[in-house]
């Protein structure tokens, strides 16, 4: 059994590897290097705009930190933003978006909440998450939001949904059970979930501006849906490559081209993802009891 949990392991690195290269290649091949230049000047020389990118990918996590609390009132919140950033830095780092887990690990590892319980709480906001998403998509553009998903978008996004729905009534036996220690998610855990991903597009907005593109705000809401809808099927770490393409099919139907698109998803890529490999590695140490405190020798 473990043997066979090793290899299926292995695979699954070997198969992120080859999706990353390919990925590295193919955008290294198209990447406009002037305009990507240009873009590097810009947010350079742009401090308040950088500041006002992270602040607001930041206060992302907080409002789903908050969400998670609506649901596991013994969540202390800390904990709670630890857990997510921990699994969205391992995401950037473990392909097939095989840092999920790491939310639920490190609560029950930190805290006195139960693995059935983060488990239930967590697919179940992970779903109303990809909910979000893809309403606010499809409410700004429906026509261009649906053919930008496709047919196997769809098929995914549903599957998600399913596997939510599984954990939703896992989630209403245990608020059953012990409404003090579980609750279902209601208006204000899905507002937060909404709120958040409104939060998220300011950075996607302020970073197509370093690239040339000015987007009004619907406009750069759609660009995040579709880029972060198109996340569930990632492959490569950070889902890099699915992540730029979907994001410039978005802006190609906003009617900017391909060169600027490219710049822009890389800008905002990247600064995601220096922000979860930095906030990912504090969160495993902060807030006390840290995660690797287990693992020190005496």
């Amino acid at each position: 059994m473990l043997g066979s949990v090793v290899r299926r392991g292995r695979t699954a690195v070997l198969v992120g590897v080859v999706a990353l290269v390919v990925a590295v290649l193919a955008v290294a091949a198209t990447v406009d290097t002037e305009a990507l230049g240009r873009a590097w000047d810009r947010a350079v020389g742009d401090p308040t705009g950088v500041v006002v990118a992270c602040v607001a990918f930041g206060l992302a996590f907080v409002a789903r930190a908050v969400a998670w609390r609506r649901v596991l009132p013994g969540l202390p919140f800390g904990q709670a933003l630890a857990g997510i950033h921990l699994a969205f830095g391992a995401n950037h780092v473990l392909p097939l978006r095989l840092g999920e887990p790491l939310r639920v690990v490190s609560v029950t590892r930190r805290t006195s909440i139960g693995l059935e319980a983060a488990t239930a709480s967590t697919v179940t906001l992970r779903a109303a998450d990809i909910a979000t998403v893809v309403g606010l998509g499809w409410l700004i553009a429906p026509r261009a939001f649906s053919r930008l998903v496709g047919g196997w978008g769809w098929l995914l996004v549903a599957a998600v949904l399913v596997m939510g729905a599984v954990a939703w009534r896992m989630l209403r036996r245990l608020s059953r059970l012990d409404l003090a220690q579980v609750r279902l998610p209601g208006p204000a855990a899905f507002s937060l979930t909404v709120v958040a991903w409104l939060l998220e597009a300011v950075l996607v907005w302020q970073c197509a501006r370093w690239a040339g593109i000015e987007l009004t705000p619907f406009d750069a809401v759609l660009v995040t849906t579709v880029a972060v809808s198109a996340q569930v099927a990632a492959i490569a770490p950070g889902g890099f490559g699915t992540y730029e393409a979907a994001s410039v099919a978005a802006y190609a139907v906003l009617g900017h081209g391909a060169d600027d698109a490219l710049v822009a998803a890389l800008a905002a890529h990247a600064l995601k993802t220096a922000w979860s490999l930095v906030v990912g590695a504090v969160a495993l140490r902060w807030p006390r009891p840290g995660m690797l405190g287990r693992f020190r020798l005496p």
